[in-house]
């Protein structure tokens, strides 16, 4: 199928939808494109499973922080999105 059809076909679609559904269809549009601009990011696994390892060792000493205290301090942080 073309790029053409292919965004004919998107187009009408788009045209059926109520505003719920084209919310929706959105949110699944940057969605793809947050996923595209990650895909190339190169990650440390030998530094990632240090950092695990050590997660790991202070949780089994009793060092972990309340799951509740985290998400406040993330929503502290970063707000609500």
């Amino acid at each position: 199928m073309s790029e053409v059809s292919i965004k004919n076909k998107i187009h009408k679609s788009l045209e059926k939808m109520d505003a719920s559904q084209l919310q929706s269809a959105w949110q699944v549009l940057q969605a793809l494109f947050n996923q595209q601009k990650y895909t190339n990011i190169k990650v440390d696994e030998p530094a990632l499973e240090k950092k695990i390892s050590k997660g790991i060792t202070q949780l089994e000493k009793g060092e972990g922080t309340d799951f509740g205290t985290f998400l406040n301090e993330i929503h502290a942080d970063y707000g609500s999105r």
